[in-house]
């Protein structure tokens, strides 16, 4: 909290004298107001690994949106939301968090809930009465008030200094004009020798773009939150608080030594699209272990000759990726020769280290940042097909786009489901997949498999993969999974 003093230092603090304060409501309008948000005020009960605590949010969406401030759910391993109604609910997981600013958005199961009434803190004068309702050390329902004492910025975020009275457990309640609108969330308190009500709350505007996406993201559970260190949510990581994402999936790459895939997908007019992808373990000049996966993706369209449509390759596509084991390094390499003139050619490369990503696609150059242990996208199925042989029912595993101007990273939720067995053409032992399929000697196999359903925002992704690991992908064309074909030969009777 020391950023408070030179923003104090270089602002001067409200004085009563200094502004006067809007007009009062009634006390009819005001008592309406007030009922209205303490109808929506929730109490926030969070276990930690260091202990338990209180905290306090409001109801945004009638379906269960909570909002909060973002330090009082740092860490959590779990959480229940108590309602004015005496009903509590386990939250379900985090849809939104920004700990820079200090706000988050929780999911409960609910429906038809009290919600509050959002207001413009853009244009709330200096001067203006508020109040607050939170669960100060637990008291649920405490209400108090005071004045917008002052608006002051912090590293390019504006903050709310109110007269409001605020102590442990009222972090993420509700700040109210009188009307009952609902203007900002209490994020901090100053707490110094001499100092007298010098707390702090995030203007509610900063939070409203994100509750209409509310609906469309899937929360993410407590235990798999990631957390940057440092943030000025909190003084530093809680102990069990993971530093990377992705790390407690359980993911063995080198399962995917000597895999490979070809996939084959029609599209319209005649268009068809082939991939053949291949893994294999290898080492760096100086040791260490990477898994490289090389991929070939080529257009095709065939002929006809009702509408005069020729046949032919339209482009052809190579990737090569590189991971290093032991650091996480990922190089990615991608170029685009097409064979007609109507396709344009393209390259793309990008490294990942230690949270850093730096993209460059001949006229593109910038870097972003990600959490640690993030993936790019086009890693999905590799991923799936690393995880452990004890599937859940859901997992959620981090990705970005490096396409994305953004290059957000975010938790994309996959499900397994619907134990079944299919037929897949596997190839022969000691033949390939080839991207021409007359040089492929494949048996029809049939294996365990599950559904896999993955949800990337409005999308949703659907494959069948192995039950045992490697999980790959089934609905293929030609697959060679070597230690399939090991508990194949296992699994033969002996003469």
């Amino acid at each position: 909290m020391r950023w408070l003093l030179g923003v104090l230092l270089l602002g001067q603090v409200h004085r009563g004298n200094a502004q006067q304060p809007v007009a009062r409501r009634s006390n009819a309008s005001a008592q309406q107001g007030m009922t209205s948000v303490r109808r929506a005020t929730v109490t926030i009960s969070v276990t930690r690994p260091d202990g338990d605590a209180f905290g306090s949010g409001f109801v945004v969406t009638s379906d269960g949106v909570i909002a909060t401030a973002a330090h009082v759910v740092r860490g959590a391993t779990a959480a229940s939301v108590h309602l004015p109604s005496g009903e509590t609910f386990d939250v379900q997981g985090i849809i939104a968090l920004d700990e820079a600013r200090d706000y988050a958005l929780l999911r409960i199961a609910g429906f038809g809930l009290s919600t509050v009434v959002l207001g413009n803190s853009d244009s709330i004068p200096v001067g203006t009465h508020l109040f607050a309702i939170g669960a100060p050390l637990g008291f649920e329902a405490t209400m108090s008030d005071g004045l917008l004492s002052a608006s002051r910025l912090r590293a390019g975020t504006r903050m709310f200094q109110i007269s409001i009275p605020v102590s442990p457990g009222s972090s993420g309640g509700p700040v109210a004009t009188d009307d009952g609108r609902v203007v900002g969330i209490v994020v901090a308190t100053w707490k110094e020798e001499g100092a007298q009500n010098l707390n702090f709350a995030l203007p509610i505007n900063y939070l409203r773009g994100q509750i209409p996406l509310a609906s469309s993201k899937n929360p993410v559970p407590l235990p798999q939150m990631s957390y940057q260190p440092g943030s000025p949510a909190a003084a530093g990581p809680l102990p069990g608080t993971p530093t990377r994402v992705n790390d407690s999936l359980g993911i063995d790459w080198k399962s995917l030594d000597g895999l490979q895939i070809r996939v084959e997908t029609k599209g319209d007019h005649g268009a068809r699209w082939t991939s053949l992808a291949e893994y294999a373990l290898s080492q760096t000049p100086k040791g260490d272990s990477t898994l490289e996966r090389v991929t070939t993706e080529r257009v095709w369209q065939t002929g006809d000759i009702f509408s005069g449509r020729k046949s032919g390759t339209l482009y052809e596509d190579k990737t090569r990726a590189v991971l290093e084991l032991n650091t996480g390094r990922l190089e990615f390499y991608w170029r685009r020769s097409p064979a007609v003139g109507e396709v344009p050619p393209g390259s793309l490369t990008f490294t990942v280290a230690g949270g850093v990503v730096v993209v460059d696609s001949g006229t593109v150059h910038r870097t972003a940042y990600i959490p640690r242990g993030a993936l790019p996208a086009a890693a999905l199925a590799a991923v799936v097909a690393s995880l452990p042989d004890s599937l859940p029912g859901s997992v959620y595993i981090w990705f970005f786009d490096p396409s994305s101007t953004a290059m957000r990273a975010e938790p994309v939720r996959i499900d397994f489901a619907h134990p079944t067995q299919v037929s897949v053409p596997l190839a022969r032992s000691g033949t390939p997949c080839s991207m021409n399929e007359l040089d492929e000697t494949t048996d029809e196999v049939t294996v365990d498999a599950l559904q896999m359903t993955a949800t990337v925002g409005p999308d949703r992704l659907t494959w069948p993969v192995l039950a045992r690991r490697p999980h790959v992908r089934l609905d293929v064309r030609c697959l060679r999974v070597p230690t399939l074909e090991r508990r194949q030969e296992q699994a033969k009777p002996r003469h």
